[in-house]
């Protein structure tokens, strides 16, 4: 739709990330650290790994902000509801979890098994 009306859409860059991210206001942390609290119900990430993979993500370029506008408030809010929505998108955290998870899972099954075995 941007490009119907003739609004061009460019990456963010580093270096205006980084000075966003050091300009940001209180209200806007508070309502960012919400927003992503919220959308981190619906994926296997919290809200702090929400926000840091959005901080990096817009700053290699993958995500872009409209041309004639500075503020990158609003990609930051876009950023962290599609990944809490992409469901590719795992942390590192989650996967140890889901590791530590079938280990233990496995390991238990197995003394379950055991104690059948000996019983008979």
């Amino acid at each position: 739709m941007d490009a119907e009306i003739g609004i061009k859409r460019i990456p963010c860059s580093e270096e205006e990330v980084s000075e966003f991210f050091d300009r940001m206001t209180s209200v806007q942390k508070r309502d960012a650290y919400q927003f992503a609290v919220k959308c981190s119900a619906a994926c296997l990430a919290d809200a702090h790994e929400l926000i840091n993979e959005a901080f990096v993500r817009m700053c290699d370029g993958r995500r872009t902000r409209l041309s004639d506008n500075n503020d990158l408030f609003p990609v930051l809010m876009g950023t962290i509801k599609s990944l809490a929505s992409d469901r590719h998108f795992v942390t590192e955290r989650a996967r140890i979890r889901r590791m530590g998870f079938r280990e233990g899972k496995g390991q238990a099954w197995r003394r379950r098994t055991r104690r059948r075995s000996w019983e008979h």
